[in-house]
């Protein structure tokens, strides 16, 4: 058995997604931009910031929806179970 290995990536995480290879990762973890800009603010406790909520959920999950998709792609097959 080889002896594990553990990597720490810090960067922005759709350019070091796209970098890994296939199946080559047993964890990962997004860190979500809330409140990177004014689209994506998160607010939500006014009745002010619910009014444009549908636009700004919208718009996050347009940004993670790729982001998703490549965690997907590089998450390795569950070990089984013995």
């Amino acid at each position: 058995m080889p002896a594990p290995s553990n990597t720490f990536v810090e960067g922005d995480n759709l350019d070091v997604l796209a970098a890994l290879d296939a199946a080559s990762v047993d964890v990962a973890y997004l860190d979500p931009p809330y409140n990177r800009d004014s689209a994506l603010l998160y607010r939500d406790r006014s009745a002010a910031s619910r009014a444009g909520a549908a636009d700004r959920h919208a718009t996050w999950v347009a940004m993670m929806r790729p982001r998703l998709a490549e965690v997907r792609r590089v998450l390795a097959p569950p070990a089984p179970c013995s």
